[in-house]
């Protein structure tokens, strides 16, 4: 089996996330050749324990994709001055061993790259800001614990 090429699992200050890594509850369903993954219950998706008690950002990724490439210094530049205070994590929804792309349907995910927010409680929600530096600066330095 071809080992999964990760973006950001060796650079400093980002993290790698796995489906498990999410508190979200799911089931496949199949309809005529194909399965559909459907999210069970109306709770909100969050992260794992093991993640919360900080704000902090979620980079949704391809490795295909060829603007989500040209972030990995961008990202990791930003991640390794706020590594003890504001957490950035990232997800390679290209990884099917670890089931990454039920990611998809379940947080709505419909382009790359795709960034989401994540609050003390691990609750996840759409990151609706530019990507700019400033801005990101910006929303760190108001969200920083």
């Amino acid at each position: 089996m071809a080992e999964i090429m990760n973006f950001y699992g060796e650079h400093i200050g980002i993290s790698e996330l796995k489906l498990k890594d999410f508190n979200v509850r799911y089931k496949l369903i199949k309809e005529n050749d194909y399965f559909i993954v459907k999210k069970l219950g109306n709770d909100k998706i969050k992260l794992d324990k093991k993640f919360i008690g900080k704000n902090g950002i979620i980079i949704f990724y391809s490795i295909g994709c060829n603007v989500c490439r040209s972030k990995i210094e961008f990202w990791t530049n930003i991640a390794s001055n706020y590594i003890y205070s504001f957490p950035i994590f990232a997800v390679n929804c290209d990884n099917m061993k670890d089931k990454n792309d039920y990611l998809l349907p379940l947080l709505k995910i419909q382009k790359y790259p795709y960034y989401m927010k994540f609050d003390k409680k691990g609750i996840i929600n759409p990151l609706n800001i530019n990507t700019t530096l400033e801005d990101i600066l910006y929303y760190i330095s108001n969200n920083t614990t």
